[in-house]
């Protein structure tokens, strides 16, 4: 064997096993990622303005295996190409039927094969008003860590909706303030106008 063929060899060998090492990597930092943002990432998100993670009974974590569960191939496909796969942690309570509470917060973090370009996307929590037996409020509030404005940062969104009726969280920019349409809440907010919601509601966010 020539020395130009070993060459070869040994530097496509090492090509793979670089390959490998950071498919590995990628795979683990994906699913560590969220271990940064828990509760200890609490003194940030006061400073930052965002609602801390409070004691929640259930967490629920979204990795690459459950990006395109039933087309592995896909899935794959997306990774190995470093398409940015949207990853997150879900802390939910239970209903309480009698006050407001803290229904559910999601961190979500943008990750990639090229593990070193993953970040913290952002955040969304939704506070529930208990109304009667068949209404509730239900306040959405995100914020946006990631190309945008500061003053763009945070959205809010209040909403009155039947008890059966399946929760669904979206996101966007505050282009009108809230208004009450026949005396029913509901309508964008700011965070100051959320915040002073949360107070009224007499939660204490820690």
């Amino acid at each position: 064997m020539t020395n130009t063929k070993k060459y070869i060899i040994i530097s496509l060998m090492t090509l793979t096993g670089l390959c490998i090492l950071t498919v590995l990597v990628a795979l683990r930092a994906q699913k560590t990622i969220h271990e940064n943002y828990g509760p200890d990432y609490n003194q940030k998100r006061i400073e930052l303005g965002v609602y801390p993670i409070d004691d929640f009974q259930n967490k629920e974590n979204y990795y690459w295996e459950d990006f395109y569960p039933d087309d592995p191939f896909k899935r794959w496909a997306e990774i190995l190409t470093n398409t940015e796969i949207v990853n997150s942690t879900t802390y939910i309570n239970p209903d309480i039927n009698d006050k407001p509470f803290h229904k559910q917060k999601t961190v979500f973090y943008g990750t990639h094969l090229c593990f070193w370009q993953n970040f913290h996307g952002g955040e969304i929590d939704l506070f529930v008003k208990p109304l009667d037996k068949e209404r509730h409020i239900e306040l959405f509030v995100a914020y946006y860590s990631d190309d945008l404005e500061p003053s763009n940062y945070f959205y809010a969104e209040l909403d009155t909706v039947h008890n059966d009726t399946p929760e669904f969280i979206c996101g966007g920019i505050v282009d009108h303030k809230h208004h009450k349409e026949y005396d029913i809440p509901k309508g964008n907010l700011t965070k100051q106008q959320a915040d002073i919601l949360l107070s009224e509601w007499k939660m204490k966010i820690k």
